[in-house]
């Protein structure tokens, strides 16, 4: 029997004794007379748990027949007890021995080796007779930590809207980073919270709303790392995968407390919990440090489940945990400083108006760089349908306009029927000083309910010539051709509402250092001998007009008060008693041409002056006064020459000549008024086959 068992050994110790002679010889082995203890295991971990006191050790012998003893020697640490014998009964093969342990006097959390070594007068000269152990003795689990990212965060989402008709809506956030994995948790993200004295806010958030005090802070817990899915359901998720255990909004609409989560894990079905395979879960992306949510589902206990059935991470709920890789975004990486004035010639609204340009390029030289190559210019035109809704896009070295994707549709604070309109900038070009978009309009139910509707193609024309300043007034004396657009008049002497060319000598006549008088705007129309001067100041470089009195106007038994005033955006007169407070304002173009301008002062008072015309007030209306007159006479005007209309209303509907150039001529000229040729010498001004009639409105 013993034969048997040393038949391995002695063939593991043929190659030993082997000789290269040329007659093979061999020693026999020697046979062991000690019980031939070993340690099965040659190296042994051991993490103590708490409050343990030791660890046992196995040992094994090769002659087990008889009961024996076997002695250990070891390496013993402080506070660790090693037996120095082990005792075999009669045929026991294998037994056990406990190391004991004082893990007080070792140390919480202290890793050390232990050597143990079966003596010489009970080991085995062929089987292993040490083994080294490794020991770490108990320690608490560390506190679990949060630190502040470093960058600033945005929340991106309509998780509201699951169950309410509300927007989708970005907003800073205030974000920690869980130090021992990839979970990151958003303060009060559904209310409000405020750190370090920046505040930060859901645009929902109203005072009351929260549904429990906001004292503690109500954590929004986002798991990049799969601990918790594990934890909860007992799931492994794949790397970088998102997943939100169920969780409170600290939110209250008058329904109950919001709840939500991931909806893969936490909706019950018929067959069970769902999947992430029919429920997808989020995705985290290191590279450009977004956590896309995936679908959710939101509870409000008076009504129950609502979720998210979208499949396309494009449009779940997304974490942004550094604002500056979140995609395009002019107002957030760049710094706007004004170019100039310009006129918004709109086919959408058939109007035009005054906008200011506005370039915009980042602070900092890298992402402006980065932005030069990428987009050109980006320009912003501010207000450009209604106050608070600016349009943007871009103008390459070719003059080639575009805009990124974030840009597609651009909100011009408009609706029609229900639908909030927004532009959508197709292409465009920028050449002579003028953009012209190529665009189209289209209307989206903010319900979410009905389908968009494409209201069509239009082109958006943006005249950006340059205007600047006169070094002297001289620079504006001369005489000129008005170059503008005025009301269009049918056969029976009714104006049509359109708005046609015209053409009307002027000259502008220098009267001091700080004085224009403009004439011409009325000459003939109004008689050879009438006044129709229009004062214009030199303030600043430019040319200053505001509405002023003019000489009153017989015509048959009627005695027209006739004033020059402005045309506003709005589609009204600007009468006398705003004389002082807004202007009309003229500069020097590139080519030499005199411009006119709404004066920026104006928007104190919410106006944009477009243009400026004479007209005239009887029996409580007013009259263009700019078409000749027949069988009429008139008054000089005098110093003491008032009018009563100043006291009344401000506006009064829409007449008058819309003027927007003058062009620098001499010699003999022709021109257009209200559509019909007329010549004109410029020492007299003589109108020959115009109309005569008078047109009352």
């Amino acid at each position: 029997m013993k034969a048997l068992k040393y038949f391995a050994s002695a063939l593991a110790l043929v190659a030993l004794f082997t000789s290269c002679e040329e007659e093979d010889k061999y020693v026999q082995a020697e046979l062991p007379t000690t019980m031939e203890a070993y340690f099965p295991a040659t190296t042994m971990t051991v993490s103590m748990e708490e409050l343990t006191t030791g660890f046992d050790v196995e040992i094994a012998r090769v002659n087990y027949d008889e009961a024996a003893t076997a002695t250990l020697t070891c390496t013993q640490p402080t506070g660790v007890n090693v037996p120095s014998t082990v005792s075999f009964a009669a045929g026991q093969e294998k037994t056990q021995f406990t190391v004991s342990v004082d893990q007080a006097a070792v140390g919480q959390g202290k890793t050390l080796s232990i050597e143990l070594y079966v003596d010489t007068e009970s080991k085995s000269p062929y089987a292993n007779q040490r083994c080294v152990i490794n020991l770490t003795t108990w320690s608490p689990a560390p506190p679990v930590t949060w630190e502040p990212i470093e960058t600033e965060a945005v929340f991106r989402h309509n998780i509201i809207g699951m169950a309410f008709s509300t927007k989708e809506v970005s907003y800073d956030v205030y974000v920690e980073k869980r130090t021992d994995c990839e979970m990151y948790r958003i303060a009060n993200a559904f209310t409000y919270f405020e750190k370090d004295g920046k505040e930060y806010h859901f645009p929902y958030y109203s005072s009351g709303d929260e549904a429990v005090p906001l004292d503690p802070v109500t954590w929004t817990i986002v798991d990049c790392s799969g601990q918790l899915v594990q934890q909860e359901v007992g799931k492994t998720i794949a790397k970088n995968a998102v997943w939100f255990p169920l969780q409170p909004t600290n939110n209250d609409w008058g329904y109950g407390d919001m709840i939500f989560c991931s909806l893969a894990y936490n909706l019950s079905t018929s067959a069970g919990l769902c999947t992430p395979e029919s429920n997808p879960i989020g995705i985290y992306n290191p590279d450009t440090k977004q956590i896309a949510f995936g679908q959710l589902a939101l509870n409000l206990p008076a009504h129950g489940w609502f979720a998210d059935q979208s499949t396309d991470p494009k449009g779940w709920a997304t974490l942004y945990l550094d604002k500056n890789l979140m995609g395009t975004d002019f107002e957030r990486d760049c710094a706007f400083s004004k170019l100039q004035d310009a006129t918004l010639k709109s086919s959408i609204l058939g109007s035009k108006w005054t906008v200011a340009l506005h370039e915009g390029v980042p602070a900092d030289e890298k992402k402006a760089e980065e932005y030069a190559e990428q987009f050109g210019q980006v320009i912003k035109v501010e207000n450009a349908y209604v106050e608070g809704f600016p349009v943007y896009f871009c103008v390459d070295a070719e003059g080639k306009i575009s805009v990124p994707e974030e840009y597609a549709y651009q909100a011009m604070g408009l609706s029609i029927a229900g639908f909030d309109l927004y532009l959508n900038i197709k292409k465009g070009e920028f050449a002579n000083n003028s953009y012209s978009l190529l665009c189209e309009m289209v209307g989206a139910d903010p319900a979410g309910v009905k389908a968009d509707i494409l209201y069509g193609e239009y082109t958006e024309v943006i005249n950006a010539e340059t205007i600047g300043t006169a070094s002297s007034i001289d620079e504006f004396v001369g005489d000129y051709v008005m170059v503008g657009e005025t009301f269009e008049f049918n056969s029976q002497g009714q104006m049509t509402g359109n708005l046609i060319p015209f053409e009307i000598p002027v000259s502008m006549v220098k009267v001091d250092d700080t004085t224009i008088k403009m004439t011409g705007l009325a000459a003939g129309a109004l008689g050879s001998t009438y006044d129709d001067s229009l004062v214009w100041t030199f303030n600043g470089g430019y040319l200053q007009f505001t509405p002023q009195d003019m000489p009153d106007l017989t015509a048959g038994s009627n005695v027209y008060d006739v004033f020059a005033t402005l045309c506003t955006s709005a589609g009204n007169l600007w009468n006398v008693s705003a004389a002082g407070a807004i202007f009309f304002d003229a500069g020097i173009s590139s080519t030499g041409s005199i411009k006119f301008f709404n004066d920026p002062g104006n928007a104190q008072y919410n106006v944009e002056a477009e243009g400026f015309g004479i007209f005239g007030l009887v029996g409580g209306s007013y009259t263009i006064m700019a078409d000749p007159c027949f069988n009429a006479s008139m008054t000089p005007a005098s110093d003491d020459a008032r009018v009563e209309y100043v006291t009344k209303a401000r506006f009064a509907p829409v007449t008058g000549k819309v003027i927007t150039e003058l062009t620098r001529k001499s010699g003999e000229r022709e021109y257009f008024v209200n559509g019909q040729k007329a010549t004109a010498k410029t020492n007299n001004r003589e109108l020959v086959g115009v109309r005569t009639d008078f047109v009352t409105l």
